[in-house]
């Protein structure tokens, strides 16, 4: 038996095809296709039959229906199972053929690196189960997003195949390949890489060049994009007949593309090789099918974080939406447990009076998911959050690892003990070679000292190591990692020689953890003074580092110290490893319970009190630095660099309200607040910038604190508190006027502005805005006399001088371009666009919406596109385009609500686009193109809206696609 879903739906039985009459039953089958072997409830099955037109009864619609496919498929039927609270489809994943296809992509990337025709081979089988669009007449309804997904697949696939037959110098056959995909997806920048190598391969250099050309004017037709580098780098290369080493040769870790294009996984890469644990694998696993919230627990160094991640890399292909890996281990605050898990799905608290917590529970709720929670011993208080995303999300699970359990209702714990130890006595080398603890410290040691082999002399000797460190991972990986130096026996001597040191330090620990620590501690003895006292103090960089932080908080030891040197010998010693970034940059990281470690010796052996102020000033400076790249053309790579070191900047304002040191904590919170109004952090923004504005030494009246204020009413604007917004900018604007601060008072007098209002009755605030535009001018603040000019045409626009505005705008514009400045000119651009708008200039005013919107992109942020989006309904109504028009502003809708609420009403004037349908649209028109705009992503509706609405067409083979 086997069931077809790549193309249309089909059935077919040893003795051929089963007719399958009837839209019903055939969409009954294809929901339960979606979640073969899974229980789909009763509610999905009659929205997936019925959608909103339900029948009077429809449970027992539902039942005569799954009478009749039954009766349909024959035999076969009995596999539709009735079971609470709903029906399965009981079949082997190989009779379905997306199954089939899937399993065999998995198969092909997995021997990729090892025997590449036998990778090719398995994708030539795969991509054989298509024939056609996934899941055929249902693809545009209920079964959308797994059609999305599997289309996804099939693309990805094609381009591997591309990448092989490049791989193998067949260029015939990836040029015809890249072209498939290239027309399947014309703005993929992969299948264009792809095809530019295989052209020059064949010797056909021009035609190569004509592709990147080619692709780069559709970019920026289409999108108002560049190739990425790695493309023009690739240019470059085959210009100098130089084409490189293909990065598209070795295939993605994993299979990350998910229904809505999003992100699918972001479990991290694994470097080294999982050793033992099948038992503990199969039961996690095996339990995981029974209950969504399973805490593995026990010491540090047990291997939960690794045991955990193989298991959801297992798993990965069971959950629809992805598999997340969230890391707690910074995270010391219960409070930040909701924060940290919606940054890590990518999940902003835009907007006014939406908690990111709402924001949270609202992306899970229709979610099929798994999330793993890594290190949260530290925020337990943080388990009944667990239980209430639990509640409010049914496709969610859980996998959590914690040295303590949760102790809530439905938690399920598994508690991971050591590795496999040898027994005592003497054995084979055969059978100690499979003692689990043993081949993990074989497998670390071999790759510390190729040389290293277990052999019948010092099998022994390995035996009794990994027995006396208990067989704790962590302590194995690290004795392992001296085999360049050290023999097993010396590593005993050496072991035992510390364990004094140890009793002495830690007689309260666990037994394992003792060991552990003795391993750790051998491992910081053998080092040099200078490189000990490196280690203790990057200790309280918990966010992670750059070599130039561990610098700042090693600053006054002795000459001669090599930072980088250092944090070598430290990398070589496992006691840090290095973490990949996008940018190329080197960066560390430290294992918690390494980190617990050092700490405890930075509290004994050092100053610690001295290392975290050194702390608070580096990252005091990283904020400083990065705040004028928000208001220039540096502003992605500064929202980058705040991202990467947000842990570390909230240690370092948790140190300044510990020490009530106002200076670094003011001057943060007034240097953090667009990030934090840009990345969705504004509570918590508004939480610092109060704890700090609390401080005793924070009341003295000073330009710090006056920046400080105008990042609280910042921050307070874009949440919708009045009150606090005028409070704050009153206090600002009367500390500058104290200290005779003339530039920050500018700002003051500008923010104040907006806390009076922008409608066109508002005297003061127009007054306001042109004086501090005459104080900015005096100042020669050049972004602020742009912004004073932007509002100023928002103010006049909003009085109906669309003359008036539209050169007041056009001014701010050009400023803006001037000084590279990308946030002022969106604002600036959306103005200009309102204007010539309202003018009849509606070409200028489409082109400054859509520059607008691609200044957005790199930002994601939701309230501005929703904005620019309603500006652009406005003229789509104005020119008659009614239906474009009601998706984009359901589009916009859709996307303020997800920010929290509405945006300020002077910042978009979108007139009643229904009533201006209903001359030329039935009702049941109208309301199906605003749901098909609110169903939008962001990302669709920035597209819908670049796209406008036409068909792209492709590079090659004239092939279009929506």
């Amino acid at each position: 038996m086997i069931f077809r879903v790549l193309g249309p739906l089909q059935a077919e039985a040893d003795d051929g095809p089963i007719p399958l009459s009837g839209q019903r039953p055939r969409a009954l089958l294809t929901a339960l296709l979606l979640e073969p072997n899974s229980v789909v409830p009763v509610h999905r099955l009659v929205e997936a039959l019925w959608g909103e037109e339900l029948p009077d009864a429809p449970a027992n619609a539902l039942q005569q229906v799954v009478a009749r496919l039954r009766t349909r498929l024959g035999p076969v039927g009995t596999a539709i199972v009735t079971r609470p609270p709903g029906y399965v489809l009981v079949v082997d994943p190989a009779s379905v053929d997306a199954q089939c296809f899937e399993s065999g992509y998995r198969a092909a990337r997995s021997v990729w690196s090892t025997d590449p025709v036998r990778a090719g081979a398995l994708l030539d089988d795969a991509l054989l189960w298509w024939r056609g669009p996934a899941y055929g007449e249902f693809a545009d309804d209920f079964a959308g997003p797994a059609a999305a997904r599997l289309e996804e697949l099939r693309i990805s696939a094609l381009e591997d195949r591309a990448a092989l037959f490049v791989q193998s110098g067949a260029a015939t056959e990836a040029i015809a390949t890249a072209r498939e995909v290239m027309a399947r997806a014309p703005l993929r920048e992969r299948p264009v890489e792809l095809l530019m190598r295989a052209l020059h391969i064949d010797g056909r250099v021009g035609e190569a060049l004509e592709v990147f050309r080619a692709y780069r004017e559709l970019l920026a037709d289409e999108l108002g994009l560049d190739p990425g580098p790695q493309l023009r780098d690739l240019e470059t290369q085959i210009l100098r007949n130089d084409p490189g080493t293909a990065r598209t040769q070795r295939p993605p870790i994993a299979l990350t593309a998910s229904a809505d294009g999003g992100t699918r996984s972001n479990l991290p890469a694994q470097l080294t090789s999982f050793v033992g644990r099948k038992s503990e694998v199969a039961a996690v696993t095996a339990l995981l099918a029974t209950t969504r919230l399973l805490t593995v627990t026990g010491p540090g160094g047990t291997g939960k974080t690794r045991l955990a991640l193989e298991v959801a890399a297992a798993l990965s292909g069971e959950y629809a939406d992805g598999t997340f890996f969230v890391d707690l281990a910074p995270v010391t605050d219960p409070a930040l447990v909701v924060p940290t898990i919606a940054a890590t799905l990518r999940i902003r608290e835009e907007g006014w009076e939406r908690p990111v917590r709402q924001a949270l529970d609202e992306h899970l709720r229709h979610r099929r998911l798994l999330l793993l929670l890594d290190n949260f011993e530290q925020v337990l208080d943080a388990a009944p959050i667990v239980t209430q995303l639990l509640a409010a999300a049914t496709g969610l699970t859980v996998l959590v690892t914690s040295r303590a359990p949760l102790r809530v209702r439905g938690e399920q714990v598994v508690p991971l003990g050591p590795l496999e130890t040898a027994h005592p006595g003497p054995g084979s080398l055969d059978t100690l070679a499979r003692v689990e603890g043993v081949a993990l410290f074989t497998q670390r040691a071999a790759a510390a000292a190729p040389r290293f082999t277990l052999t019948e002399q010092n099998a022994p000797a390995v035996a009794e190591l990994v027995s006396r460190l208990d067989g704790l991972p962590l302590a194995i990986e690290l004795a392992a990692s001296r085999s360049a130096v050290l023999g097993p026996v010396a590593m005993l001597q050496r072991l035992d020689r510390h364990e004094p040191l140890l009793e002495a330090g830690a007689r309260d620990l666990p037994a394992r953890q003792q060991t552990l620590r003795a391993a750790i501690s051998w491992s910081y003895d053998i080092l040099a003074a200078s490189e000990r006292s490196l280690f203790r103090r990057v200790s309280v960089l918990g966010g992670g580092f750059t070599p130039q932080a561990a610098a700042a908080v090693c600053a006054g030891e002795e000459a001669g110290l090599d930072v980088l040197t250092g944090l070598t010998v430290l990398a070589d010693t496992s006691l840090v490893f290095p973490v990949p970034t996008g940018d190329g940059q080197v960066r560390f990281g430290m294992l918690q319970t390494i980190r617990e470690f050092a700490l405890d010796r930075l509290n004994v052996e050092d100053d610690r009190t001295g290392a975290e102020r050194r702390h608070a000033q580096w990252f005091l400076r990283v904020a400083e630095d990065a705040e004028p790249g928000m208001r220039g053309p540096q502003l992605v790579q500064s929202v980058v660099t705040l991202q990467t070191e947000h842990e570390n900047l909230r240690a370092a304002l948790r140190w300044s309200i510990e020490h009530d040191d106002a200076d670094i904590g003011l001057r943060i919170v007034g240097a953090l607040w667009r990030f934090w109004h840009l990345d969705g952090h504004l509570s918590e923004g508004r939480r610092w910038t109060a704890a700090v504005l609390d401080l005793p030494s924070a009341a003295r009246r000073t330009v710090a604190r006056a920046k400080a204020l105008s990042a609280a009413g910042g921050l307070a604007y874009w949440q919708g508190d009045v009150a606090a917004v005028r409070a704050a900018y009153e206090e600002a604007a009367a500390i500058c006027d104290e200290v005779g601060d003339q530039a920050n008072r500018a700002q003051a007098t500008y923010d104040l502005a907006f806390a009076y209002g922008l409608v066109p009755t508002k005297a003061h605030s127009r007054q306001l805005f042109e004086k501090s535009r005459e104080m900015f001018e005096s100042v020669g603040n050049a972004v602020g006399v742009a912004d004073t000019q932007w509002a100023l045409a928002m103010m006049t626009g909003l009085a109906g001088d669309y003359a008036t505005a539209r050169h007041l705008a056009h001014d701010s514009v050009r400023r803006h371009r001037e000084r590279g400045d990308a946030f002022g000119l969106v604002d600036a651009l959306s103005e200009l666009g309102r204007a010539a708008r309202e003018l009849g200039q509606f070409d200028t005013a489409r082109s400054c919406f859509l520059e607008a919107l691609q200044g957005l992109a790199p930002i994601g942020y939701r309230t501005a596109v929703a904005i620019t989006l309603d500006n652009l309904a406005a003229l789509e109504n104005r020119l008659g385009h009614h239906i474009r028009a009601l998706r984009l502003a359901g589009a916009a809708e859709a996307l303020t609500e997800s920010a929290g609420g509405q945006v300020p009403p002077e910042f978009a004037d979108l007139p009643d686009l229904r009533r201006a349908a209903r001359a030329a649209h039935p009702e049941e028109r109208i309301a199906q193109a605003w749901a098909e705009g609110r169903a939008m992503s962001l990302d669709e509706a920035v597209d819908y809206a670049r796209t406008n609405g036409l068909l792209v067409t492709a590079l090659t083979g004239g092939a279009r696609t929506e």
